[in-house]
C-alpha cells in the first residue's frame, strides 16, 4: 500500500469535519431516541451495545444489534464492489 504525502489541513476542511460530526452526532441522537435505541452514525456504539445486550441477557436487543451490524457489513461490502469496477474503467 502506498502513503500519500502529508498536507496542510485548510480551515475550511476543519470546518467541514466539524459540521459532518455534529452531523453524524444528531443523526445517532435522532435513531437512539426515536427508532429503538440503535445508532446508525457510528457502528462502535452498536458493538457496545450488543454486548451490554448479551451480558444483560436481552436477546431483543441483541438481535437488533447484529441485525444492524450485519446491514452495515453488507452495504460496505457493496460499496467496496462498486467502487473497485468503477476504478478499472
Amino acid at each position: 500500500m502506498r502513503l500519500l504525502p502529508m498536507r496542510k489541513i485548510s480551515r475550511h476542511s476543519k470546518r467541514l469535519a466539524l459540521f459532518l460530526t455534529f452531523c453524524a452526532g444528531y443523526v445517532d441522537a435522532y435513531t437512539f431516541i426515536v427508532r429503538g435505541n440503535t445508532l446508525v452514525a457510528g457502528q462502535t456504539g452498536n458493538v457496545v451495545f450488543l454486548s451490554v445486550g448479551i451480558v444483560q441477557r436481552n436477546l431483543a436487543d441483541a438481535e437488533i444489534k447484529i441485525l444492524t451490524l450485519f446491514i452495515f457489513h453488507v452495504r460496505r461490502f457493496f460499496a467496496y464492489d462498486l467502487q473497485g469496477k468503477t476504478s478499472h474503467c
